[in-house]
Parts: C-alpha cells; sequence; structure tokens
C-alpha cells in the first residue's frame, strides 16, 4: 500500500501555533505581578502630573527604578486612560513584545542558518515555538515589568546584526538606534554596544572602506545618544548609575559572585538546562554573525548579573533579556549536530535521539517551570497573591493620620495606594541607606530610620512565629533597642498562604501617655 500523501506544512501554520501557544502560555500567568512595578508607576505619576521624577514628592530626586524606556511606554497609557488603566497597559505591551518576538526570533535565524531549501519547516521555526514555551519569557511577559521589552529589543538586535545593518551607512541609524534603546531599557544595555563594538575591531582588518565608514557612524551615533542620556541622569540624580545599583552591590565580593552564580543556575534549572545546550551553539559558531553575537551578549548578560549578585526574583528575571540570544545558539548548535549525524551509519537512530532529547528537553523545563511557579499560580487563583497588599494600604488608611508617613521593606503598592511619603527600608528608593557599606539588603542606619526618618508606621514582613524580618538589614532594625523602645505591633496581615505574616508597627515613643 503506498504512503499517504504528506500533509504541506506552510510558514502560516507555524505562526498559528507559536503563536496560539504562547498567548495560552501568558494566560496563565495572566494577573499576577510583584510589589516592584507599582515603584515604576508611583515614579511615572509623580512625572506626569507634573511634581517630577521622583519618588517621594518634595525630597531630593533619586533614580529607584532602572526601566526608564518601560516607564516612557507607560505614559501614553496615563495620559489617555488615567492611572488605573496603566497596569493593563503593561501587560498589553508584555503580551505584544512577546508575540512578536517569537516571529522576529525565527527570522533572525532563517537568516542565519542554512538555507531555506536544506531546512526542513520545523527546523526554520523551531525558535518560535521554543520561545514560546519559555517559562521564564512568558513567565515575565505579564509581569508589568520590562523584561520582554528587553527581550523584544534584543531579538530586534539580533536581527539587525544578521542583516547588517552596521554595514551600511542608510541602516546604521536603526542599529544606534536599537542599541540605545537598550541603554535606556535596562542599566546594563549599554554593555551590549560597548561588547558588540569592541568584537568589531577584531575584524576591522576585513571590513571595505564602506563597511567601515557604517561601522563608525554606528558607533559614534550610539557613543553620543548614551552620552546624552547619562547627562540627563546625572543632571536629574546626580549619579552615573541608578541608586538600585548601588542598593544593591556592596559587601563581600565572595559573597556577591556566589549570590550571583546562584541566580545563574535557577535559570538553568527553572529551564531545564538551557544555559548549557546554548553551549551547543559554539559548536556552531562560523554560522553567522548572530549566532556569535547571541554568545557574545548572553556571556556579557551572566557574566554582569554575576558580578552585581543577581537577585532573588523567580523565573531568572534579570536574565530574561538573553533568552533569546540562548534560544538561537541552542537552535544552532542542535542544527549543526543534526547537519553532522546525517553522514553517519546509524543516521536515522542518532536523529530519533537528538528528537528525543529535545522533547525530554522541552518536557522537563514545563515541570521545572511548573515547581518554579506553583506557589504564585496557587495564591493568584485562590486571590491570595493581592489580597494583602490591598488589606495593608487600607488598613493603613483607617488608622492613620493625614501626615503620617510610612516605612516598609516592599516599596511599591502600599506607598503607590496611599500616596503617602515612604521610607524605603530595603535601600532602592533612598540614597543615604544605598551608599551603606553591606552587602544584598543588609545596608541598615537604625539612626537615619528611626531618630532622622521617625516614620509614624513600619510594615516588616516575617515569619507567622518569628518577629524577625527575613532580610538582614530590617532584621538588624527589629532587633534593636532604638526601635523597640519606639514602636509597638499594632496589627499583623497573613501573606502567602500563612507562610508570613506582615507586621504592622505604630510609632510610639512621641504619643502623650
Amino acid at each position: 500500500m503506498p504512503d499517504p500523501p504528506a500533509i504541506p506544512v506552510r510558514p502560516w501554520h507555524h505562526l498559528i501555533l507559536g503563536t496560539s501557544v504562547a498567548v495560552l502560555h501568558m494566560l496563565y500567568y495572566l494577573g499576577w505581578s510583584m510589589d516592584d512595578p507599582y515603584i515604576t508607576y508611583r515614579y511615572l505619576e509623580h512625572w506626569v502630573t507634573g511634581q517630577g521624577l521622583v519618588y517621594n514628592v518634595g525630597d531630593p530626586p533619586v533614580e529607584g527604578f532602572s526601566n526608564f524606556l518601560w516607564m516612557v511606554l507607560l505614559v501614553p497609557w496615563r495620559l489617555a486612560l488615567g492611572m488605573d488603566w496603566v497596569s493593563t497597559g503593561a501587560r498589553l505591551w508584555g503580551f505584544a513584545l512577546a508575540l512578536a518576538t517569537g516571529p522576529l526570533l525565527a527570522l533572525t535565524w532563517q537568516r542565519t542558518g542554512p538555507p531555506a531549501k536544506d531546512a526542513a519547516p520545523l527546523w526554520r521555526w523551531l525558535p518560535l515555538h521554543t520561545w514560546a514555551l519559555s517559562g521564564p519569557a512568558m513567565f515575565w511577559a505579564v509581569g508589568e515589568l520590562e523584561a520582554p521589552l528587553a527581550a523584544f529589543l534584543m531579538t530586534v538586535l539580533l536581527f539587525g546584526i544578521g542583516a547588517h545593518w552596521d554595514h551600511r551607512l542608510r541602516t546604521a541609524p536603526l542599529m544606534a538606534l536599537v542599541l540605545l534603546a537598550l541603554a535606556m531599557t535596562r542599566p546594563e544595555g549599554a554593555m551590549y554596544g560597548v561588547a558588540l563594538f569592541a568584537a568589531g575591531l577584531t575584524r576591522w582588518g576585513r571590513m571595505d572602506a564602506p563597511q567601515r565608514r557604517a561601522w563608525i557612524f554606528t558607533g559614534a551615533l550610539f557613543a553620543s545618544g548614551v552620552a546624552l542620556y547619562t547627562l540627563w541622569r546625572w543632571h536629574m540624580f546626580g549619579s552615573l548609575l541608578p541608586n538600585t545599583f548601588h542598593a544593591k552591590v556592596g559587601g563581600s565580593p565572595l559573597t556577591r559572585l556566589l549570590r550571583g552564580f546562584e541566580h545563574d543556575l535557577h535559570l538553568v534549572t527553572v529551564t531545564a538546562g538551557l544555559p548549557v545546550w546554548a553551549l551547543l551553539g559554539l559548536w556552531a559558531w562560523p554560522r553567522g554573525a548572530a549566532v556569535r553575537a547571541a554568545a557574545l551578549f548572553a556571556a556579557v548578560q551572566f557574566a554582569f548579573i554575576t558580578y552585581v549578585g543577581g537577585d532573588w526574583m523567580p523565573g531568572g528575571r534579570f536574565l530574561v533579556p538573553v533568552v533569546p540570544c540562548l534560544l538561537l545558539l541552542a537552535t544552532a548548535g542542535m542544527r549543526r549536530s543534526w547537519d553532522g549525524l546525517t553522514s553517519v551509519t546509524k543516521k536515522r537512530a542518532l536523529r530519533d535521539l537528538l528528537i528525543l532529547a529535545l522533547l525530554v528537553w522541552v518536557g522537563a523545563s514545563l515541570i521545572a517551570e511548573r515547581i518554579e511557579t506553583r506557589l504564585v499560580v496557587t495564591l493568584l487563583r485562590t486571590g491570595e497573591l493581592h489580597r494583602p497588599l490591598f488589606e495593608a494600604a487600607e488598613w493603613i488608611e483607617r488608622h492613620a493620620e493625614p501626615e503620617d508617613t510610612l516605612a516598609g521593606e516592599e516599596a511599591g503598592f502600599v506607598p503607590f495606594v496611599t500616596g503617602r511619603r515612604f521610607l524605603d527600608l530595603l535601600a532602592l528608593n533612598d540614597r543615604h541607606l544605598a551608599s551603606l557599606d553591606g552587602d544584598f539588603h543588609s545596608k541598615m542606619d537604625v539612626s537615619y530610620v528611626v531618630d532622622r526618618w521617625r516614620p509614624d508606621w513600619i510594615i516588616l514582613l516575617t515569619l507567622p512565629d518569628d518577629p524577625a524580618p527575613g532580610q538582614p538589614a530590617t532584621a538588624l532594625l527589629a532587633q534593636s533597642e532604638a526601635f523597640q523602645s519606639s514602636y509597638t505591633e499594632v496589627h499583623q496581615i497573613p501573606r502567602l498562604g500563612g507562610e508570613q505574616v506582615a507586621r504592622i508597627y505604630q510609632r510610639t515613643a512621641d504619643q502623650e501617655p
């Protein structure tokens, strides 16, 4: 009996499948967010209403955010629909950017990979599907922060490198604009441009005269844009780096490096070894400029995160910008391995083994993602994810005087909703605390908090049976004699399904007996 005719697979079949998987993947997490986006929203509200790009109105400006271009994208939502729609706007931006990244990543691979006539459709569209299945990418796409914008811009940059935008004068401004946009989206974004042009020096002798002119023009435009942006930030905030950088970097270099390695390893775990798979891309090193650039940018990002010490956030948030690089490298490496297997005697068995390995990787990454996000999804479905934040803000509004000030470890939702002056005890939005010597979340000046700032209410996060906060900085504050003699616990709010408690303390040292 003859074999049935094969069903032709068109490019739009892959587009529909990959896009549908991405949409379903993001819808699974829709509605989740952390406290951090509300820090950005607080700055945005003050900026749009003419009170300055400040965290506390009336205080000197401090750069307690690290996603300026993301904030700019939210301005139209605030102006057109009001502040209540900014959160929705952030999610829609994340949705749109994540959906655009997948097809663009596939097109980048098609420019870089083997000719279309030599590649099966699945190979040509594999980056689209692996992007749609990427847990960290889809998780953070709807997290209301800048990760999807950074990943999209990274993909545009890889596409531009594959299309040799920096080799022609007419496209050089596009390359410079993308590099500048990355620098304005994340503080480390400027490093991509520096690394790209440093690597370009190694091929200077192989460039012809028009390519050299275009390359110099691209570099000059990028350097000029970064210089102007940096001068503006220096004029506005008086610092070359965001206050968030100073708040997180300090203390023992060894401790910081170990924490950074832990953050790197976390991404390896939650993606079932994607960075390890990406090392296969080195086997495909000669296969196009985009593959080489992907390896360079991934190495730069991992080195930076390791140096500054990473963060505690789930899903490898600060490595999401280079997930497109890792997927491109993994695809290139697998394709190169596939090509090598075609010449061996048992090629069918070995090809099947590679396909099986790919399927195992996808399945393992989905399982690892489920384990990573299980608590978040449970809290989201039960309404417990955001309830404690609303309850804390409402309780403060019922019991505090209009002029009362606050302090706490989470500097986003409560100060955003209440509009009150707020001291960020983890130093992201406080220049003095960030300037202290100390490790990550370990910087504390008790006298500054209790005697100088004198907040009327302090919110600390602890275990239910232990009043000492989990962060070293706030634990030092809570255990100090000055705090214990000046503040009294007046309320508790369960969090994280009862695994944590928000303890609200009221200042009693200045009250009349």
